[in-house]
């Protein structure tokens, strides 16, 4: 159970962080 749970908050930290990176991306292309 332990294994699955920090599977998934990997997977939710891992979703989170590519997010931050795409809206960091479209906000540097908004600005040039």
């Amino acid at each position: 159970m332990n294994r699955h749970s920090n599977t998934n908050e990997s997977a939710a930290a891992t979703t989170a962080t590519a997010a931050t990176t795409t809206e960091l991306a479209a906000a540097w292309r908004r600005k040039w």
